[in-house]
């Protein structure tokens, strides 16, 4: 999603391009695949302050793909955590900030989107995966 710079973790990068599959990419059985291999099932989410599950996020997912097509504008990693024990099983949190397009299948329309994410990672059975999500988005 992002292209690799002196502030971008190997973490950062993980979450980057489990984000793209899911979001940015055009194929909706990659996006489907990146939510079932690479999002908990116990997974956190949380939009602007509201709560959702995993299946209630993997459900407005789906819904949103469906009418409309998303545009990574730009994307930069704010700060990621660096602990030791967390590193090694491939976790640890990191913060994103990122602008977008978001055009509507039906009308065209196009918006200009912003988000901050705070994404939490762990290992889960031995795989790493995303655990928490918390996003404050608005239009710009």
């Amino acid at each position: 999603m992002s292209s690799p710079s002196e502030n971008t973790t190997p973490l950062g990068e993980w979450v980057d391009h489990i984000i793209y599959l899911t979001f940015f990419q055009p194929d909706d059985e990659l996006s489907e695949q990146s939510i079932q291999t690479s999002f908990s099932r116990d997974l956190k989410v949380r939009i602007n302050g509201t709560a959702l599950t995993y299946e209630d996020y993997k459900n407005a997912i789906a819904r949103n793909r469906a009418q409309y097509e998303f545009s990574v504008e730009s994307n930069r990693e704010l700060l990621a955590s660096r602990e030791p024990s967390e590193a090694r099983n491939g976790g640890g949190s990191v913060a994103h900030i990122s602008t977008f397009t978001v055009k509507d299948k039906q009308t065209g329309s196009v918006k200009r989107e912003s988000t901050v994410t705070l994404a939490t990672v762990g290992s889960v059975d031995g795989k790493r995966m995303l655990l928490e999500l918390t996003e404050v988005y608005r239009s710009a």
